[in-house]
């Protein structure tokens, strides 16, 4: 029976570790299906980057990021539209 990994790096990985490990998960036959926290929450330019270069995973972060935070993750799609418009809405 399959399983998705769901992983929460805790903002504990720079953005290049954040791809390299994803893909390592992927190379390894995991299915990948959540980060939270690849890297630090306000590491906007990172975030994106994460998001670009790891397209078959849900990116979250930014959950205690005020409103105008949250506004600048969607504007740099720095998380999928989809988590940060739930999270602005709470």
């Amino acid at each position: 029976r399959d399983a998705l990994l769901m992983v929460d790096a805790n903002e504990a990985w720079s953005p290049k570790e954040a791809i390299r490990r994803a893909h390592a998960y992927r190379d390894a036959g995991l299915q990948l299906y959540w980060i939270e926290d690849p890297c630090l929450r306000d590491d906007f330019a990172g975030l994106a980057q994460v998001c670009a270069a790891v397209p078959f995973a849900h990116i979250n972060s930014g959950e205690y990021l005020d409103l105008r935070g949250k506004t600048r993750l969607m504007e740099q799609r720095a998380v999928e539209d989809e988590v940060a418009s739930r999270q602005a809405a709470e």
